[in-house]
């Protein structure tokens, strides 16, 4: 996710955020074995290989 922020726009203003969702290619499975080894819950595996 990309967060970009206006600082010239008035406070509390919807149009000083702008929020761009962007794809990467990554290894998934590595990423999985990373988080079976860290101390993050293992439902983190479960959204990985849903999100792909």
């Amino acid at each position: 996710m990309l967060l970009t922020i206006d600082e010239s726009a008035r406070p509390g203003s919807r149009d000083g955020v702008q929020v761009e969702h962007v794809r990467v290619v990554y290894d998934v499975e590595k990423a999985a074995r990373a988080v079976l080894e860290s101390e993050l819950p293992d439902a983190y595996v479960e959204a990985l290989h849903l999100a792909r």
